[in-house]
């Protein structure tokens, strides 16, 4: 889906070129959705999503263009979703009603901040952990006002984070920062190391003293005693993959796809909580959606950015003024975090795949050339 921007962007800028396999890469996906929806008919906000969700790729890639830019917008996303993530806090602390064009603040004891969703919480927070993570391990030792920048940001998508009980971002978040870790070994040094233990105490000592001073820390353990043994029969639904099974089976049933967001009423599944229940899988909901082929070009392109990343990041290099390494580890845990939700229509997971077309777009010498090289470990190795 990614590669549905680039046709407009091609038209906004003549550097922009498509190469034939992308051109068929998108008149297969966009042949395949219209197909679905003759097919099967079309929840509008479904197909609304996907329109904003490319107008947002479209703006950030157009505004990403330097090093600067970059930082100015990682910042200002991470402090707006810092200032929600207070509003919703203090919304809840002070008891105060919610609005009737608002989400709730809270669900079953899961924070869910503005979002109206703990998982998609969850899944963003992860994607700030790992780049303010970078940006403190890579600062300079002189930056003071850049480290406690990078703290405070470090400690508020944390405290969300946990607060959200969401199991996949918690999971997703130990895939990205293992890979993260993988690919950033060999250029950490003691002050990174330092500061990697200043990030980890912090951490921790604001998460004991809301433990101590709430109850949030019997409600993690009791929401990680679930994976053990599950608490309830929704519960025993979830790990049993009763509607990502489902959705497969109409996927099966129904090769051209039953139409945008419609997988749900094919399924038969009632609402929880006025939300449709869709696959609990980001690529299944394609195919099931979709059909075949939407699903098989989704899959496809997005795997084919995660090798990409993986490979510039294997080479130690940088874009935009952001570490390949924070991109393929971001992309790698929005995958994981896509193998348990349905993440396709949420706007803010499409922020690390812009980022990724913004560099291949902008900053092919540094970028492109690193990608397009051999991918050879040992090589790479020895040249560090």
């Amino acid at each position: 889906m990614i590669f549905l921007a680039i046709p407009i962007l091609r038209a906004s800028t003549r550097r922009v070129r498509i190469s034939r396999p992308v051109s068929i890469l998108v008149m297969m996906f966009v042949v395949s959705y219209l197909l679905s929806m003759a097919a099967g008919g079309a929840n509008v906000s479904f197909a609304a999503n996907l329109m904003l969700n490319v107008m947002l790729l479209v703006v950030l890639v157009a505004g990403v263009r330097t090093a600067g830019a970059a930082s100015r917008w990682m910042f200002l996303m991470s402090l707006g979703y810092s200032v929600c993530g207070l509003i919703a806090g203090l919304q809840h602390l002070a008891g105060l009603p919610t609005l009737a064009s608002q989400f709730e603040v809270v669900r079953s004891g899961r924070f869910m901040g503005l979002y109206g969703d703990p998982n998609i919480l969850g899944a963003f927070s992860v994607l700030i952990i790992i780049y303010w993570l970078d940006v403190l391990v890579s600062a300079r030792r002189s930056a003071f006002k850049t480290t406690l920048v990078a703290l405070a940001f470090l400690l508020s998508a944390a405290v969300q984070l946990l607060t959200s009980q969401s199991r996949s971002a918690w999971l997703g978040l130990a895939v990205g920062l293992f890979i993260y870790g993988v690919l950033s070994i060999r250029t950490l040094g003691l002050q990174a190391l330092k500061r990697l233990t200043l990030a980890f105490v912090v951490t921790v000592a604001a998460a004991s003293a809301l433990s101590a001073t709430t109850e949030l820390g019997e409600q993690l353990v009791e929401r990680l005693s679930t994976v053990a043994e599950p608490s309830s029969s929704a519960e025993e639904e979830r790990f049993g993959f009763l509607y990502t099974l489902a959705a497969l089976s109409v996927a099966m049933d129904h090769p051209l796809g039953v139409g945008p967001g419609m997988t749900s009423s094919a399924t038969g599944f009632e609402p929880v909580d006025g939300n449709l229940i869709g696959a609990h899988n980001a690529f299944v909901q394609l195919f099931s959606d979709n059909g075949w082929v939407a699903g098989c070009t989704f899959v496809f392109a997005m795997f084919s950015m995660l090798k990409a990343a993986l490979r510039a990041a294997w080479q130690g290099t940088s874009s935009l003024g952001i570490s390949t390494a924070v991109v393929a580890s971001g992309l790698a845990a929005l995958v994981f975090c896509g193998l348990f939700q349905d993440l396709i229509q949420w706007r803010l997971m499409w922020v690390l795949p812009s980022i990724f077309v913004a560099m291949w777009i902008h900053d092919r010498p540094q970028f492109r050339a690193s990608v397009s090289r051999r991918f050879n470990p040992a090589r790479a190795a020895i040249r560090r």
